[in-house]
């Protein structure tokens, strides 16, 4: 177990299969399987079908009238 730069974690066996790491405030850990080196670019994917942008509807319809401002009773 390494970190972003290649240097060993400090870790221990928590007991059932659960691993604990020592990580400093804001340090963070990817596991892998021994050899993995997967790609962590982060990049636009293309979709697998038309879809609205964001995942919104094309068009978004108002669901009721806009409700008129009441003054504030005293």
């Amino acid at each position: 177990m390494r970190d972003g730069r290649g240097r060993p974690l400090r870790h221990s066996d928590a007991g059932e299969g659960a691993l604990r790491i020592a990580l400093r405030k804001g340090d963070s850990a990817l596991i892998t399987a021994r050899g993995d080196r997967p790609d962590l670019t982060i990049a636009p994917v293309r979709p697998n079908a038309e879809a609205p942008r964001w995942g919104l509807p094309a068009e978004l319809k108002p669901t009721a009238e806009p409700e008129t401002p009441r003054p504030c009773p005293a």
